[in-house]
């Protein structure tokens, strides 16, 4: 690692630096980079503002939902010509994440579809693992009971449009062909449908 150049605060506000170094330790010990508009020690001064964001988090909650408030518009503008100019990675990054968390994405897509319908409840991807692993990874229709290795659906026992709830107590994993003749119906209704109820 190389060295850092030695140099006076009155050279570095000639240079217009930010910061200098002066290879001298702060009052607290440091030997680090100091800040020309103050002199301050940049560990010193880090160690100040973490202070005071710990003892005023509340202020500065407040502060920033009232500015996000106040400038919506702006936000929302830097933000679209942020995704803009940076789509491409934005998108590869999305892609990336998704693959490699596949259950966990598609978890987030139920638990935002239930809440759109005010369903109560929800449910995590360590709930779906449990759900599989309480039904062998079989098929949770009876006259059915094929193995999901190649693939399930996660299915409200009770449908979300007929009351029913996201917790993991009114779900279990069905086959794809299962789940799509299930589709919205009371499960009283696919019981009789399967011979299961007379």
């Amino acid at each position: 690692m190389s060295e850092k150049k030695i140099i006076t605060r009155k050279e570095a506000k000639e240079l217009g630096l930010k910061r200098y170094f002066t290879g001298n330790p702060c009052k607290l010990g440091h030997i680090e980079e100091r800040k020309t508009s103050n002199g301050t020690c940049v560990s010193c001064d880090r160690e100040r503002k973490r202070r005071y964001n710990a003892e005023n988090r509340e202020k500065i909650k407040c502060y920033m939902m009232e500015y996000s408030v106040k400038n919506r518009s702006s936000i929302a503008k830097k933000r679209r010509i942020y995704y803009e100019e940076n789509f491409h990675i934005i998108a590869e990054r999305n892609r990336k994440y998704n693959a490699e968390n596949r259950e966990k994405c598609r978890n987030n897509r139920r638990n935002r579809k239930a809440r759109q319908r005010n369903a109560e409840g929800h449910h995590t991807a360590d709930d779906i693992l449990l759900i599989l692993d309480q039904q062998n990874n079989k098929c949770a229709e009876p006259t059915c009971a094929v193995d999901l290795a190649d693939g399930y659906h996660v299915d409200h026992i009770m449908p979300l449009i007929l009351g029913g709830s996201n917790w993991p107590e009114n779900i279990q994993c069905l086959c794809p062909t299962c789940n799509l003749k299930k589709n919205k119906k009371h499960p009283i209704d696919w019981a009789q449908e399967n011979g299961r109820l007379f």
